[in-house]
C-alpha cells in the first residue's frame, strides 16, 4: 500500500515538472484579438499608457509610417487600381510583427505591396493582459488611391480599427 502511495506521488511530482513548462507554453502560444491594453506603434514615449493621446500618436505614427514605406506597385497604377486592401499581423509578447497574411486583396500586387509594407515595420510596444506582454492580431486597411499627393493624403487618412468578416467589415473601440 505504502508502495502505489508513492508511485502515486511520485508521477504527481512527474506530472507536474514536466506539465508545467507545457501549460506555460500554451498561454505564450495564445494570440489575442482584444488585451487590456493594445499594443502602440513605435514613437510616442512621451505620454501615458492607455491615453487618448498615446493611441492617436500611434496611430498617426503608424499611419505616417505606411506613407512612407507603402509603395503603389507599377502594375496596380498601369490597370488603374484603386481600393483598400485588408490585412491581418499579430504582434508578438516582444513586439514583433508576425504572422502577415492579406484577407481582402484588390490585386495588381497591392496585397504583395501591403505584405512588404508589414516586413518593414519596427517592434511595437506590446500589448498587455492581466499584467503580461501578449500577443495580439490586429487587421489594418492599407488604401491605394491616385489623385492628391501623399501629404495631402496623409492629413485626411484615419486608421479604423476592426474585424473583417467575410466582406463586412465591424468597427470596434
Amino acid at each position: 500500500m505504502n508502495r502505489s502511495i508513492l508511485r502515486f506521488n511520485i508521477l504527481g511530482v512527474c506530472c507536474l515538472l514536466f506539465g508545467l513548462p507545457l501549460i506555460g507554453r500554451a498561454q505564450q502560444d495564445t494570440v489575442y484579438t482584444a488585451a487590456d491594453q493594445m499594443p502602440y506603434f513605435p514613437g510616442c514615449d512621451q505620454w501615458d499608457n492607455q491615453s487618448q493621446e498615446k493611441r492617436a500618436c500611434s496611430n498617426e505614427s503608424l499611419v505616417s509610417f505606411i506613407g512612407n514605406y507603402l509603395e503603389y506597385p507599377d502594375q496596380a497604377r498601369s490597370e488603374g487600381i484603386e481600393g483598400t486592401v485588408y490585412v491581418s499581423f499579430v504582434i508578438d509578447a516582444g513586439g514583433k510583427v508576425c504572422h502577415p497574411s492579406v484577407l481582402r486583396d484588390i490585386g495588381g500586387a497591392c496585397g504583395s505591396a501591403a505584405l512588404e509594407v508589414l516586413e518593414k515595420m519596427p517592434p511595437w510596444q506590446p500589448a498587455l493582459h492581466r499584467g503580461q506582454a501578449v500577443a495580439v492580431r490586429l487587421n489594418l486597411p492599407i488604401q491605394f488611391a491616385f489623385g492628391a499627393n501623399q501629404d495631402e493624403q496623409s492629413g485626411t487618412y484615419r486608421i479604423h480599427w476592426g474585424m473583417l468578416k467575410g466582406n463586412q467589415i465591424s468597427r470596434t473601440q
